[in-house]
């Protein structure tokens, strides 16, 4: 009697495990298939407001990338020449696929076209203007506002975007307006190729794509550290 309870006790001990495993390996499995994303800071503002946990999907090496997805990138293959980058990943927008030729102004680093055709900039007052303050000791108070546009590309993108521009009335060289300005739009991947009237042009070949902030005001992205890697988009983003 003794004997036949205590396999009972051990048969129903190891389907308790083995239930248990079964549920934790789900989960583990649910979590790398659909993994979560916590969003610092407000690159991505308006579309996605930071300090939240924003569900994905994980992308396989079989997958096209699509265009104007937000995606989640690995920086480890990312350069790092010019940018430190922060733990974690980067949550951008995808607006270069590979065979594309991307034109941006100079000064600002605003987007301006996608192989030839003008991207559509619209005023809009359904989201409210974003205001940077500088908190630097030199530039300490000065301020770029970031005017919400509502975008459209000839591929069907559609969303919000800040964009800024250079404060016209600083003209005295030296002025905190202009240093505060010069370290916003100091943009190494675009300030290292060539000017065309005062725009420049991104070739991106195979193999690479070409990420941007919606908030091209404060985001750090592909004008700054260049171009990404298949192998470093790792998910979509659920917004």
């Amino acid at each position: 009697m003794e004997l036949t309870l205590m396999k009972n006790t051990t048969k129903t001990i190891l389907s308790l495990i083995g239930i248990a495993l079964i549920a934790y390996s789900a989960y583990v499995l649910y979590g790398y298939v659909k993994p979560g994303f916590y969003l610092h800071g407000e690159s991505m503002s308006p579309t996605i407001l930071p300090d939240k946990v924003y569900s994905g999907r994980r992308i396989w090496g079989f997958q096209a990338i699509e265009r104007n997805r937000v995606v989640a990138i690995s920086p480890e293959l990312l350069s790092d020449i010019d940018v430190k980058h922060p733990p974690g990943f980067y949550i951008k927008r995808m607006v270069g696929l590979p065979g594309d030729t991307l034109e941006f102004s100079k000064s600002e680093g605003n987007l301006l076209a996608i192989n030839g055709v003008p991207v559509r900039l619209t005023p809009t007052d359904k989201v409210k203007s974003y205001f940077l303050r500088s908190k630097r000791a030199d530039t300490y108070g000065e301020q770029i506002s970031g005017v919400p546009y509502e975008y459209h590309d000839q591929y069907g993108g559609a969303h919000y975007v800040y964009e800024s521009t250079r404060n016209p009335k600083s003209s005295t060289k030296g002025s905190k307006a202009l240093i505060f300005a010069d370290v916003i739009f100091d943009m190494p991947f675009l300030d290292k190729l060539p000017s065309q009237n005062g725009n420049v042009f991104v070739d991106i070949p195979d193999g690479y794509y070409f990420a941007l902030s919606d908030n091209r005001t404060v985001g750090t992205d592909s004008r700054h550290y260049g171009l990404v890697p298949r192998a470093s988009i790792k998910a979509y983003i659920d917004i």
